[in-house]
């Protein structure tokens, strides 16, 4: 329980609002254009196989979760519970997509460096 309690990784996801904010305090750019995609969660998976039903589309998004988060965990928490650790993340994702709605927002932003 020690490890779980000393683990911490932070997140926070800015809105369009916060970019804006943020290049305009720091001064140096002119926000050129800022546009929103928004996604759902498994939109690439079923494009790539239209077969796939949504527990096998929720594990390959554990395993892209697994992917980016494995070397992070594995520093504080060891080998040994990766697996279980993953087919239970793979559950939730499965429950999430169930209940709701899912989807990834990316915020692409274009900007021009001032002269000056």
């Amino acid at each position: 329980m020690e490890k779980l309690d000393t683990f911490n990784l932070p997140f926070y996801a800015a809105t369009s609002d916060e970019f804006k904010g943020l290049i305009e305090a720091e001064g140096s750019f002119a926000l050129r254009k800022i546009e929103i995609f928004k996604n759902d969660w498994d939109t690439y998976i079923k494009k790539a196989n239209t077969g796939l039903d949504k527990q096998a589309r929720a594990a390959i998004i554990a395993n892209g979760m697994r992917a980016v988060g494995e070397p992070i965990l594995v520093s504080q928490f060891g080998e040994a519970v990766m697996d279980n650790l993953f087919c239970r993340v793979k559950d939730e994702v499965l429950d999430h997509m169930v209940m709701h709605k899912c989807e990834n927002i990316n915020i692409v932003i274009s900007l021009i460096k001032k002269l000056g």
